[in-house]
């Protein structure tokens, strides 16, 4: 009769369970960082531009990428964006060009240097890939994006609700 056990589970105990997968999830997150700083130090870029770069060869297939695509695409703010892609240009893996529809804007582009970076680390990625993720089906990422998805979006709220620092 566990499955009654599992049934009536005290608040106190679905509490616990509820902060053990906040500390996984804490924990995956910090782990996927840290995976992404050591893939880009082996090939010379920081985490944050080797994100970028992976990023930009993504985006790219939608046609031109701006600062604000690749910002809304990671969920940080743009003009950390912009810092890295000016590290990127100055590294030879970006072009930036003012974009012909809209002056004020600036598209980017993956150079060949990167584009040849991208290649070379594409048969690593998909092996890193498999050994963390294992095959997921199609329905299984999207459920899952679509969880992720819903978190994101309330972070905002969530930080909105934190209590205001005591001023002595």
């Amino acid at each position: 009769m566990s499955g009654m056990s599992d049934m009536k589970k005290s608040s106190f105990e679905q509490d616990a369970e509820f902060r053990d997968f906040i500390a996984d999830l804490f924990a995956m997150a910090a782990g996927m960082q840290s995976l992404r700083r050591a893939i880009g130090k082996r090939v010379g870029l920081g985490g944050t531009e080797l994100g970028i770069l992976l990023s930009l060869g993504r985006l790219a297939s939608q046609g031109a990428v701006n600062v604000k695509q690749v910002a809304d695409h990671l969920h940080v703010a743009a003009a950390h964006i912009t810092a890295e892609v000016n590290e990127l240009a100055a590294k030879g893996y970006v072009v930036k060009q003012t974009s012909a529809q809209d002056s004020r804007s600036v598209e980017l582009r993956v150079t060949k240097k990167g584009m040849t970076l991208l290649e070379s680390i594409g048969p690593n990625l998909q092996m890193i890939n498999e050994a963390l993720f294992d095959h997921p089906s199609a329905q299984t990422l999207t459920s899952q994006r679509r969880f992720f998805k819903r978190v994101l979006s309330g972070l905002p709220q969530a930080l909105a609700r934190l209590p205001h620092p005591h001023q002595d």
